[in-house]
């Protein structure tokens, strides 16, 4: 574990930042843990929404947290309510640092992973109906830690499945994005998924930023497939994520932790569609970011749907990226933008990143966009 921290610590100032999923809104009960417990469990609540934002040095305090948690856990002296608790916030620190891990370029660790797994399914599985909320945010959770650090996406959905029956906004995004691209072993279903993205949406940010990414899929779905929600069009929902977006920025106060800047190159890409040429929204893209600390593709790719550079530079930085979801939310957008500039060898070569890693739920998702423009 002190070796974890050692890479961190090393990497901080060059690792662009690591996106952790949709918060969840497990908290724990003052009377089921001491006061010690509930520093360190508010701890790891920091943490995960620092590091959701590119604050990796958030990190740091995990692997104590974890000790102190695990001191707890096996002292013998919590009732059953506190050491779902417990068990719940060891497996979330267990599972950021296992996905720092990845993201640092290191292998995954799987050991640190199923660690996190066997929390996460202690507490879904713990005998009792109570603590329903407790149980299907560690079902979430557990959904995570099978998909991307185990990388069995297959299996993953019989964790999200479960939890999206029990209405857990995040998992219902993950289910309505299967949906929409048939991943996972989910067939595609896109009256089931655009169900799904209202009642997720409804939440507002009760979940995190669950409710702003379903709205953002709805404006997609609107786009892309013709199918509006509520009968809003496209830039309506769109501006209903932004909106949710700023929301979460002011409440979190450490960035923008719900993607609302990258939703600016979608409403220049949806107002570039109607013939409306809208440069300022790129900038805001990459607003408030420090030139040094601006990541290379989204550099590249307010260059390229600028219309100030060819594809190819653009491309190469998406190679660069280590996770499949941010790789494909950069393709469909270079995608996207080749297809409206008719520079169909660029469209094909962005949707190849699409199709290669096409069992990722975002990157299906995508695919599934894309057929608007290429058959």
């Amino acid at each position: 574990m002190k070796n974890i921290v050692f890479l961190l610590a090393a990497a901080l100032m060059v690792l662009p930042s690591c996106a952790a999923p949709p918060r969840s809104a497990a908290t724990a009960s003052s009377a089921a843990v001491s006061e010690n417990l509930a520093v360190i469990i508010a701890d790891v609540e920091s943490a995960a929404s620092r590091i959701s934002a590119g604050d990796i040095g958030a990190a740091r305090t995990l692997p104590r947290d974890i000790d102190v948690l695990s001191g707890a856990i096996d002292g013998g002296k919590l009732d059953a309510h506190g050491l779902m608790v417990a068990r719940h916030y060891r497996g979330q620190a267990r599972y950021l640092l296992s996905s720092l891990n990845q993201a640092l370029g290191f292998p995954a660790d799987r050991q640190m992973a199923g660690a996190a797994l066997a929390d996460f399914e202690a507490v879904a599985n713990a005998p009792g109906q109570e603590n329903a909320e407790l149980r299907r945010d560690s079902l979430f959770y557990a959904g995570y830690v099978v998909m991307n650090e185990l990388g069995e996406p297959a299996r993953s959905v019989t964790y999200f499945q479960r939890c999206a029956d029990m209405k857990q906004p995040g998992c219902q995004n993950i289910i309505a994005s299967a949906k929409i691209g048939g991943s996972i072993g989910v067939k595609k279903d896109l009256p089931g998924a655009v169900a799904l993205h209202q009642e997720a949406y409804a939440t507002g940010l009760d979940y995190g930023c669950s409710g702003t990414h379903s709205a953002y899929s709805l404006a997609r779905v609107a786009h892309f497939m013709g199918t509006k929600a509520e009968g809003r069009s496209a830039l309506d929902w769109l501006r209903r994520a932004h909106r949710l977006a700023d929301q979460a920025k002011v409440r979190a106060q450490t960035g923008d932790v719900c993607g609302g800047s990258f939703m600016s190159a979608y409403e220049y890409l949806f107002r570039l569609e109607k013939g409306e040429r809208k440069p300022a929204l790129l900038d805001q893209v990459v607003a408030g970011i420090e030139d040094s600390q601006l990541p290379k593709p989204l550099d590249r790719m307010q260059v390229y749907l600028g219309g100030r550079s060819d594809y190819k530079a653009f491309r190469a930085s998406i190679d660069e990226v280590r996770d499949a979801h941010s790789r494909c939310e950069y393709a469909f957008v270079g995608l996207w933008y080749a297809a409206l500039s008719n520079q169909k060898t660029a469209a094909r070569s962005f949707r190849e990143i699409l199709q290669r890693d096409g069992q990722d739920t975002t990157c299906a998702e995508n695919l599934a966009y894309s057929a608007r423009y290429l058959r």
